[in-house]
């Protein structure tokens, strides 16, 4: 039994730390900064885990039975260039919903014509491990910039009056990632069912603009001075009225028996 005034091996312990410390600053230093350290290993080592948990993951890749074409008057061709030639964005949806939205994933094409990449185990924001969404892929020229515009959903890109953008048909997965009950794979974008099982087209196409106001007014007025000088639709009418007219009375008179003749 520890009698009230007994110092334990553990008090002996501390003691003699705390008169260390207490003597070499730099040592004092030591232990505060080892001690952060360790909190901050700690706080990393959590945020870790629940970046994991709230992530799903995906393979943002596609294969050589998913090739990626372009096509221009309707002659199509898988696309090629130098990798950075074209562009591919992620959009995702509710289930259904019908209302995709950009993920912030991103991919280019690849030195094989028709592949592209956006890599492996790629993180989506906002989509949970195990949960299930509708996702397509969008793909664009590099002449129309990098960053994706939502407004192309509806206007698609133009550079001058021409135009190269492509939609992918729409798939539906469960994302991978650390879930509660384990682990699950990468969703694989293009594959087997339930992902995207077929290649698209980026469709290239010229812009026909409509005519401008100015064209408009200029070409109406050029069709006015042509109507006056040709006297209207129905110059020709009278004109063929008044000389049947002069005959009629020519007749007239040739019947009176006055000798005198008409002429045109």
């Amino acid at each position: 039994m520890t009698r009230p005034n007994q110092i334990t091996s553990a008090d002996d312990g501390r003691r003699v730390l705390f008169a260390f410390v207490a003597q070499r600053p730099a040592a004092a230093e030591f232990v505060r900064s080892a001690h952060m350290k360790l909190l901050v290993a700690i706080f990393c080592v959590g945020a870790s885990f629940t970046g994991a948990f709230g992530q799903g993951l995906i393979n943002f890749v596609n294969d050589p039975s998913t090739l990626v074409s372009w096509n221009l008057s309707g002659y199509s061709r898988p696309v090629d260039g130098a990798p950075g030639s074209f562009y591919f964005g992620l959009l995702t949806s509710p289930v259904g919903a019908n209302d995709f939205t950009f993920s912030g994933v991103y991919g280019t094409n690849q030195t094989v014509a028709g592949l592209f990449n956006g890599g492996t185990g790629v993180v989506v924001p906002g989509w949970a491990p195990s949960s299930a969404r509708d996702f397509e892929v969008v793909g664009w020229a590099a002449s129309v910039g990098h960053d994706f515009n939502p407004a192309w959903l509806t206007t698609p890109p133009y550079v001058g009056e021409m135009v190269a953008w492509g939609v992918s048909s729409i798939g539906t997965g469960v994302a991978g990632g650390i879930t509660s009950s384990g682990t699950l794979p990468s969703l694989s974008i293009f594959g087997g069912p339930p992902s995207i099982q077929q290649g698209f087209n980026i469709d290239v196409s010229t812009l026909i603009p409509e005519p401008s106001g100015v064209v408009l007014m200029v070409l109406g007025t050029a069709g006015l001075f042509v109507f006056h000088r040709r006297g209207g639709p129905n110059n020709a009418m009278h004109t063929d009225s008044a000389r049947t007219l002069r005959f009629q009375i020519g007749d007239h008179c040739r019947g009176a028996g006055d000798g005198e003749r008409w002429t045109k």
